[in-house]
C-alpha cells in the first residue's frame, strides 16, 4: 500500500512538472516569435525623418519591445522586429520612431505607424 501511494506521488509530481514546463516553453515561444519579423513586416520601413511621412496616414501608436538576447544589438534587432511586426498587422507600411530606450532588460522603441502612398524613387545612372 505504502508503495502505491509512492508511485502515485511519483506519477502526479512528474506530469505537474511536465505541465509547468509546458506552460513555460508555450510563453516563452509566444513572446520569442516577435523577435523575427514575419512576412508583412520585413517590408515595414523604419524612419526618423517626420518629413518623409508626408501624405501618409496615421495608423496608431506602437511600442516594441525586445528583451530576449544576450547583448544589446540582439534586443535592439528583437525590438525592431515587433514595432514592425505590430505596424504590418495595423496596415502601416512605415513607422516613424518617436523615440528608443536601451537599459538593462531591454529595449524600447516608441513610433507611430503610417500607411504612406508609393513613392517614386529616382536613381542616378552616374
Amino acid at each position: 500500500m505504502a508503495r502505491m501511494n509512492t508511485m502515485n506521488a511519483i506519477l502526479i509530481t512528474a506530469a505537474v512538472l511536465i505541465i509547468a514546463a509546458a506552460a513555460g516553453c508555450s510563453q516563452f515561444l509566444a513572446h520569442t516569435s516577435s523577435q523575427f519579423p514575419t512576412r508583412a513586416g520585413s517590408h515595414v520601413r523604419l524612419e526618423q525623418n517626420e518629413n518623409m511621412i508626408a501624405g501618409c496616414k496615421p495608423r496608431g501608436s506602437l511600442i516594441g519591445k525586445g528583451t530576449l538576447g544576450v547583448t544589446n544589438a540582439q534586443k535592439l534587432d528583437a525590438a525592431l522586429n515587433e514595432i514592425k511586426n505590430a505596424a504590418s498587422l495595423r496596415g502601416a507600411d512605415t513607422v516613424l520612431i518617436v523615440s528608443m530606450d536601451t537599459m538593462y532588460p531591454g529595449t524600447v522603441i516608441r513610433g507611430v505607424a503610417y500607411d504612406c502612398p508609393p513613392r517614386l524613387v529616382i536613381r542616378s545612372p552616374f
